[in-house]
């Protein structure tokens, strides 16, 4: 299923760069990234969690030396997760969660179309000195990643690990 999926929005992942132009606080033109309703609902890794649900809170920070801290997460099959993640750096940075494969794949995509905001539950775009909350409900056990996906910010080694108990 998540092959079929990934494969969908690769498909249509152009037509909605093309389609949906949104205005920053600056007002220039900028994409916005939410391909499907379907794919922002949920996914092998948990699905969006009740803010009004949480049980769990931790905080992220994610600066210019590409790292973030912390970058080893627990938590319980079951939990609903708020992500505080704060930018202390000069350039932008993002959070996304997802396995290893699905953020490389995005990241291909993020260096297509670098100017792509993020507008899924998953998936926080963080200017400098900003804070912005991701509210998630981890599902089963097991291991999920999070990463930075803005220029090579992954390949520098800006990701982390959710360990779901």
């Amino acid at each position: 299923m998540n092959k079929l999926m990934l494969v969908f929005v690769l498909a249509f992942l152009p037509i909605e760069i093309l389609a949906s132009g949104v205005n920053d606080a600056r007002g220039s033109s900028k994409s916005r990234h939410d391909v499907t309703s379907s794919h922002a609902k949920s996914t092998t890794i948990g699905r969006p969690g009740d803010l009004a649900k949480v049980n769990k809170t931790v905080t992220i920070v994610v600066n210019d030396t590409v790292h973030f801290t912390p970058s080893l997460i627990s938590v319980n099959a079951g939990d609903i997760v708020l992500f505080m993640v704060k930018n202390t750096g000069k350039f932008s940075h993002e959070m996304v969660i997802g396995s290893m494969s699905e953020l490389r794949a995005h990241a291909a995509l993020m260096q297509k179309a670098p100017s792509v905001a993020h507008t899924q539950p998953n998936m926080i775009t963080l200017n400098p000195g900003q804070q912005r909350n991701v509210v998630w409900q981890f599902v089963q056990p097991g291991k999920t990643d999070f990463a930075c996906l803005v220029d090579w910010h992954l390949k520098f080694g800006t990701l982390g690990e959710i360990q779901v108990d």
